[in-house]
């Protein structure tokens, strides 16, 4: 079985939010099409469900956004605020197609941690995804979505890490910036995460 795993495909993500990735809404169209296009056994989305209070937030350290601050010994980079809970910014794209029987997984509810990847926090507490998905039977996950460089690079290498086969749409993610994105797809392949296009994703 295989499933699709789109990560954070949030309004605050993407154009005009609080922490944009650059042709984020590219991204939101590759999937929509792939998803008209291929069937998937399962289908989760990813979305940061951040409290006001989140560690990684800039204003709450009264430091400016992308600053650098130790926290309990892990280095971090503070961003603005961004996809707090049952805000605007944290809604998904309008324009995403999501199904009702699509598994909705949130990362970053805890105020200590940061937590870039689908699957675990950096503290290693799970979001129950990828045990959910091996309860289901799958074994292949195709992952897409923002950010390359963060919360796809991380997702993608713990599904690699927790004994799937691993595909990152090389179409259907952006970045935030392009030499983190480089570096990032780079690391997937080192790792054995698969790099394609959607086109190549049978139906």
């Amino acid at each position: 079985k295989r499933a699709l795993v789109i990560i954070d495909l949030q309004n605050d993500f993407l154009e005009g939010g609080s922490l944009e990735v650059p042709g984020g809404v590219a991204a939101v169209d590759g999937v929509n099409a792939l998803r008209a296009r291929a069937k998937f056994d399962v289908v989760c989305y990813t979305v940061d469900w951040h409290p006001r209070s989140h560690c990684s937030f800039a204003a709450n350290h009264s430091l400016e956004p992308f600053s650098q601050k130790d926290i309990d010994g892990r280095m971090h980079t503070l961003w603005p605020v961004h996809c707090v809970q049952d805000t605007p910014g944290a809604e998904l794209h309008k324009d995403l197609c999501i199904e009702e029987s699509d598994i909705r997984v949130e990362k970053g509810t805890d105020e200590r941690y940061e937590s870039y990847s689908g699957v675990k926090d950096i503290a290693g507490h799970s979001t129950g995804l990828s045990e959910r998905l091996q309860k289901l039977g799958v074994t292949e996950v195709i992952c897409c979505g923002v950010a390359t460089d963060y919360c796809v690079k991380e997702t993608a290498l713990d599904m690699k890490n927790a004994g799937f086969a691993t595909t990152v749409l090389s179409d259907c993610i952006r970045g935030v910036a392009p030499d983190t994105s480089a570096a990032a797809l780079k690391q997937l392949e080192e790792a054995g995460v698969q790099l394609v296009e959607s086109s190549a994703i049978a139906a």
